[in-house]
């Protein structure tokens, strides 16, 4: 799909204003150094319209200004496998564009990364290396970048184009304090708090020590196009609650989905399955996917193993949108494995990280009908 196509088909599903739509082309066509001037329109067609098109256009305009490494409507690399077993339908991606990420000098030469920069300016330094997620540090480096600041349950972000995309519209959400990445209750609060911020248009993800590449800043990341998990077969419920529905569908790695209309109630569930597996192993970690569909919100919680991060040849960890059902091919070596690409192949990807079924087991022993308050069906 080109871009005017597919800015037209956005204009009619939201029925936009005319004034919107002339705000929203405007921050697209903006040249690169700008960044000012689209702050300015950001704000301006947030109030004329919301903040989900407002992210919509900025995310456009990164694309068009070279921010993002290449252009997600013009991905062709796709297969896709449909699994009788479980509903999904599994999108396997070739993207040799994500692998740009990783030269330096090229990043520069593209002026995605500021050519001469003032160490002494850059703040929570690892091993000489400046934090990529703390936005002085971004404000300093980055002079494509444009981040924009929200409040999330009664915290700041800040949110910004993920250059090396997986998906289109790929965000990353950016705690504003320099925080590790390490699972807390506010997590899923926070990640709510945005969905219902866009209207339901995102869905958000949050990997634990499974996947995050930065681990020394909290982060979470968010997408409008759907996973297909969320097409899961969710089976029988196991416990349910007045608000609250919990599965355990058949997966090829532990899955726990929580679905329910009351927000503390799902937050209090969640947790709870979070933090018992996390209690009775230290390696223990998780991938989340957050997801709303009309009233009810859904959260998948997979369960990982810290020692158990790669899986069948494929190159760098297997992350939320993997587990999800997205998974992306990027480097030379992949390219074969992306040619010979089955249904069998992402069975293994999935089935080689998933933690040892005695301790899957020993968590739903601990997420019992005394633990959560709930009634078995």
């Amino acid at each position: 799909m080109n871009e005017k196509a597919y800015i037209n088909n956005l204009f009619e599903n939201y029925r936009l204003s005319d004034k919107a739509k002339l705000i929203f082309n405007k921050i697209v066509k903006t040249d690169r150094g700008k960044k000012d001037q689209v702050l300015k329109d950001f704000i301006r067609l947030k109030k004329k319209a919301n903040l989900n098109i407002a992210l919509l256009a900025i995310y456009r305009q990164q694309v068009n200004c070279g921010f993002v490494l290449s252009d997600p409507l013009k991905e062709k690399r796709k297969k896709s496998f449909f699994d009788k077993k479980t509903g999904v339908n599994f999108i396997l991606s070739f993207n040799p564009d994500r692998e740009l990420r990783k030269n330096h000098k090229l990043l520069i030469k593209m002026g995605i990364i500021e050519k001469n920069i003032d160490p002494e300016k850059l703040i929570n330094k690892k091993n000489g290396v400046a934090c990529y997620l703390c936005w002085k540090n971004i404000l300093i480096q980055n002079p494509l970048e444009i981040i924009v600041k929200i409040k999330l349950n009664n915290e700041y972000f800040y949110i910004g184009a993920n250059f090396a995309y997986i998906t289109n519209n790929h965000f990353t959400i950016m705690n504003s304090k320099h925080i590790p990445q390490i699972y807390r209750k506010n997590i899923i609060d926070i990640a709510t708090s945005f969905i219902d911020k866009t209207n339901g248009n995102f869905r958000v993800i949050y990997n634990g020590r499974a996947g995050a590449s930065i681990t020394e800043h909290e982060h979470l990341q968010a997408t409008t196009e759907a996973f297909p998990i969320e097409n899961i077969i969710k089976g029988r419920k196991i416990l349910n609650t007045k608000n609250t529905d919990i599965y355990n569908p058949y997966y090829y790695l532990p899955l726990w989905l929580v679905e329910g209309d009351n927000m503390n109630e799902l937050a209090d569930i969640s947790d709870k399955i979070i933090s018992e597996w996390e209690k009775i192993d230290e390696n223990n970690t998780i991938n989340l996917i957050f997801t709303k569909n009309k009233d009810k919100y859904l959260i998948f919680i997979f369960l990982r193993d810290q020692q158990k991060l790669l899986s069948g040849g494929k190159i760098g960890a297997m992350a939320s949108f993997e587990v999800g059902g997205r998974i992306v091919l990027s480097c030379d070596k992949e390219r074969t494995m992306f040619k010979k690409g089955s249904l069998a192949m992402i069975r293994t990807f999935l089935r080689e990280i998933a933690p040892e079924n005695r301790k899957s087991d020993i968590l739903k022993q601990k997420i019992s009908l005394n633990l959560i308050g709930g009634n078995n069906e």
